[in-house]
């Protein structure tokens, strides 16, 4: 009797210690509010989504089940940064992106239907988005292995709309965890218990972006503003969200030629403050070098001491002391970035403005030639169903 009831301590013990590792910084679930889904399904879906993505959807008939890409308008700026996820029903898939872009995409996609057989469904009503992550990865060399083995479950098709739960791994960065798509029933306490898992969060706190901004990974509306930025300097090359080997596809032209034969001078990189950042800086801040009042970039984003920059990587590095609005800021080259992109850097100290020429040169051909732009994408589209 006495040898069972130690037991049951020391296991109580274990599961305590368990709990206490995991609400104290490590593991965490938090609700992403700001992103909606679409589900396309019919039996075109994935020859449809070819000709508008930047990725290539045939990653996702294998092993893998989720795919970062970008959907772009007919200038080769981005419209929307996206997950695709492959569904558990046949010929169905599932996009995650900003909640405010959902029905802008929508409209857009509709657009390019044409004849093909698929349905388009918001599934705002349907599925709410979360995401599980580790706040110490990026101290860590490797995924932390709860979030592994969470990982290793494999998602099975519902019969209800009622007890859905499926878990995605985020194919940006391991960094970045896992996304989790849950019943709008679902509540947090029921994916725990499903997860096996203690969270302690905040509902007002913003841990993932904090995670995002340490990292140096910008997604949705106000850190990639629709029809003002460009893929590559949103990083989607590094972050695996682009394929130069597929055909053609929406906006892929100035996509292609800036990657084979221009300098990307400009990408979004973290930012460190020397002073918490609440309710003192807006989007879209100008950033001076400190010493020589430069214009060096502009502000993405702040939550607390962190944020996110769109900047020119020769002289951010090289001067690496800003001011942007009443506060001090520093940045660093993130350590997921390529090897190859320290090389690239030092090209650009040396190169003239390439990407900002190309892009003055297709905005000047896209507003005269608007009509046949519209026409060769409808038709890059069909080419590939």
């Amino acid at each position: 009797m006495f040898r069972i009831l130690q037991k049951k301590i020391v296991v109580s013990l274990q599961y305590y210690r368990y709990c206490h590792q995991l609400s104290n910084g490590t593991l965490k679930i938090q609700e992403l509010s700001n992103r909606g889904a679409l589900k396309v399904k019919g039996p075109e879906a994935q020859s449809f989504l070819q000709g508008l993505i930047t990725n290539d959807i045939a990653h996702l008939k294998d092993s893998t089940s989720s795919m970062y890409t970008m959907f772009l308008n007919t200038k080769g700026r981005v419209l929307a940064d996206s997950i695709i996820y492959r569904a558990p029903e046949e010929h169905t898939y599932l996009i995650e992106i900003d909640s405010l872009l959902v029905p802008i995409l929508e409209k857009h996609l509709s657009t390019y239907i044409l004849r093909k057989k698929l349905e388009i469904t918001n599934l705002e009503l349907i599925l709410r988005l979360w995401v599980l992550f580790d706040t110490q990865s990026p101290k860590r060399t490797e995924v932390h292995p709860k979030i592994k083995e969470i990982l290793a479950r494999k998602n099975s098709r519902s019969n209800t709309d009622q007890d859905v739960l499926y878990i995605y791994k985020d194919p940006r960065s391991w960094r970045l965890g896992a996304r989790l798509l849950a019943s709008t029933d679902l509540k947090v306490d029921t994916i725990q218990d499903k997860l096996n898992i203690c969270n302690d969060i905040d509902e007002t706190d913003s841990p993932h972006q904090l995670l995002r901004y340490k990292l140096g990974i910008g997604e949705g509306s106000l850190e990639l503003p629709p029809g003002k930025c460009f893929p590559l300097e949103a990083n989607c090359d590094y972050l695996h969200g682009i394929s130069f080997q597929k055909g053609c596809y929406l906006g892929q032209e100035l996509t292609a030629r800036t990657y084979h034969t221009g300098v990307i001078r400009k990408r979004l990189m973290p930012l460190i403050f020397n002073e918490n950042t609440e309710n003192k800086l807006g989007n879209d801040e100008t950033i001076y070098i400190r010493d020589n009042k430069t214009n060096v970039g502009k502000l993405r984003g702040a939550c607390e001491k962190y944020g996110l920059g769109l900047l020119r990587i020769d002289n951010a590095l090289k001067h690496n002391d800003f001011t942007i609005g009443e506060c001090q800021a520093k940045t660093e080259r993130p350590s997921w970035w390529p090897l190859e992109a320290s090389k690239v850097a030092a090209k650009e100290a040396k190169s003239g403005d390439v990407i900002e020429n190309e892009n003055r040169s297709t905005e000047t051909v896209g507003e005269t030639k608007t009509s046949q732009t519209d026409e060769v994408a409808k038709d890059a589209v069909t080419r590939t169903s």
